[in-house]
């Protein structure tokens, strides 16, 4: 959807996780359909992930209610053409492990995948993506792609 823009510098961790907690505090909606824009739509799926999985240990995963926040973190940040090749395989792992881990803890009540290691590769790589974006682009808030400028 968006050409190759150049990804900023990139920062420490401590950074990205101040710089994740500015932006989920700017958009706290856990609905991606009330999103106005899609960097928001980003935060807001990434931060449904960790509110789940590193603040409630993955209790209330529900793979049907909650693969729509894969899907849009897959659609928009394993795709960009401005993440490096493994970037983008080090993203579709920890996607594919979050869903993993959410099925281990719904068949077996635990899990002993590396959720938490997942969750800081898409915390830093959505603070990337979002920080390439810094224009927003608009949704109608129903999670319509309005196009950009």
């Amino acid at each position: 959807m968006f050409g190759r823009k150049k990804v900023p510098a990139r920062l420490t961790p401590n950074e990205y996780w101040e710089r994740y907690r500015h932006l989920r505090n700017r958009w706290p909606e856990p609905f991606l359909e009330h999103a106005p824009s899609l960097q928001a739509r980003v935060i807001m799926a990434v931060g449904v992930l960790d509110k789940q999985f590193n603040y409630n240990g993955g209790v209330n995963w529900d793979e049907d209610a909650d693969r729509e926040y894969l899907d849009e973190l897959r659609d928009q940040l394993a795709c960009y053409e401005g993440f490096t090749t493994d970037e983008k395989q080090r993203i579709e792992w920890a996607l594919d492990e979050i869903l993993e881990c959410g099925r281990e803890l719904q068949s077996k009540g635990e899990s002993s995948r590396p959720a938490s290691t997942a969750i800081d590769i898409l915390v830093c790589r959505s603070v990337d993506w979002v920080l390439a974006h810094p224009d927003e682009v608009k949704t109608d808030g129903d999670g319509e792609y309005l196009g950009h400028d």
